[in-house]
């Protein structure tokens, strides 16, 4: 399982430069852990970059979830109707057991 921390803000100023890193390692078939503690922003194209991932993560048959999701980032992505379809966390070690495969 690979954990990949992102922080700051996800937007469509920072999404085109990380966008790369944060898809490899499903492009390797990787389950990921994608630790959002420290971001402290997200908007639509962060919303569509997170979408992409579990997307292609179901296209690999890999597992994605995120853990400590803070609270504005939940609801961003609660109104953005999307967070029905995340697997949230509040741990990186239970995030980490669900892209293993033994979570909800």
């Amino acid at each position: 399982v690979s954990v990949a921390v992102v922080s700051g803000r996800l937007d469509s100023a920072t999404v085109p430069t990380i966008e790369t890193a944060l898809l490899a390692p499903i492009q390797r078939g990787q389950g990921v852990v994608y630790d959002l503690a420290d971001l402290n922003y997200i908007s639509a194209a962060g919303v569509r970059l997170i979408v992409a991932a579990v997307r292609r993560a179901e296209a690999a048959q890999a597992r994605v979830a995120f853990a400590r999701v803070p609270g504005e980032v939940a609801e961003t992505l609660s109104v953005s109707g999307f967070a029905m379809f995340l697997h949230m966390f509040d741990s990186q070690a239970e995030a980490a057991a669900h892209v293993r495969g033994g979570g909800a």
